[in-house]
């Protein structure tokens, strides 16, 4: 999406899905607040897996001070 995701305070995001072909790969983006800062202390986390499995298995990363994180 390569205008982003619009979202609003406490909104959560579900809905979305990449389609990547199998290889060995790194799956990187950008996590951009926009009008406001997220508070003190919090933390993001981004967590890839497959539509048909459960959390199990998944793949994830922790997105850094600039907002960027690698899968």
């Amino acid at each position: 999406m390569r205008d982003g995701i619009d979202m609003e305070a406490g909104q959560q995001l579900t809905g979305v899905r990449v389609v990547l072909a199998h290889s060995a790969l790194k799956l990187r983006g950008v996590l951009k607040l926009v009008g406001a800062a997220a508070p003190d202390g919090v933390r993001f986390y981004v967590n890839a897996r497959r539509v048909d499995s459960l959390m199990q298995g998944s793949s994830g990363a922790e997105v850094d001070a600039r907002g960027q994180f690698v899968i």
